[in-house]
């Protein structure tokens, strides 16, 4: 945030000097206030716009999505299984879609905040802030979920 608010330091700077009501520089410094201010809000609506609709709603949505099927009828432990399994990849999946559209608004925002970096010295490469080998790479989390130390039916608190 500190590349954003750099124009604005840049349009005060000449007040920090001896102005004088006769000054005839006056309106062009407050014209060129104005214009930063006017940018460096702009700049801030648009990030938290993409992060409210993009990022925000999609991590509400997977806070509100329900992981285990119970029906109204009761069923035998082999059956809720076998449902619950099955209930299981179909929400993976889901969740695994909405991840990736959040995690691409992510990547959207902060290449939006390297858009503001002009340093020419840094202009071929400011984009390469992340591997692209890690981007896609699976996390073994299924592995991590499926075996452990616990047993199935002991609760641990």
């Amino acid at each position: 945030m500190k590349i954003a608010l750099v124009n604005l330091e840049i349009a005060f700077y000449p007040c920090l000097s001896v102005i004088t009501w006769s000054s005839l520089k006056i309106p062009k410094v407050c014209a060129n206030i104005e214009e930063a201010i006017q940018n460096a809000e702009i700049f801030v609506k648009e990030v938290t716009d993409m992060k409210e609709a993009r990022v925000d709603e999609v991590f509400e949505s997977i806070a509100e999505t329900m992981l285990l099927q119970l029906d109204e009828h009761p069923k035998s432990p082999e059956q809720l299984l076998a449902d619950n399994v099955a209930f299981r990849d179909k929400i993976a999946v889901e969740l695994e879609i909405k991840s990736s559209a959040a995690e691409k608004a992510v990547f959207m925002i902060i290449n939006k905040f390297m858009d503001l970096i002009t340093d020419p010295t840094v202009q071929d490469i400011k984009y390469n802030w992340m591997d692209p080998e890690k981007i896609q790479r699976q996390v073994g989390s299924e592995n991590k979920l499926i075996q452990g130390p616990f047993e199935p039916g002991i609760v641990f608190f």
